[in-house]
């Protein structure tokens, strides 16, 4: 088991607030959709990997990064 490393979760912070005003920016007609979608996945994979490398990652995660090794 990992030990949980603060600046992952810095980081994964920063992605999840990004999603929110990505999400908020596209609400309001300032970016369109396609745009929107892009800028959530890499978010959202930014999460993850945050969550993963900081070790507080569910165990769904965990067995997406292990497969892949």
């Amino acid at each position: 088991m990992k030990k949980e490393n603060p600046i992952y979760k810095l980081i994964f912070n920063y992605h999840a607030n990004l999603i929110e005003v990505c999400n908020i920016r596209q609400s309001l007609g300032l970016i369109s959709d396609a745009k929107a979608e892009e800028t959530n996945k890499k978010h959202c994979m930014g999460c993850i990997k945050a969550a993963y490398f900081g070790g507080f990652a569910s165990d769904q995660v965990k067995e997406l990064f292990e497969k892949e090794d």
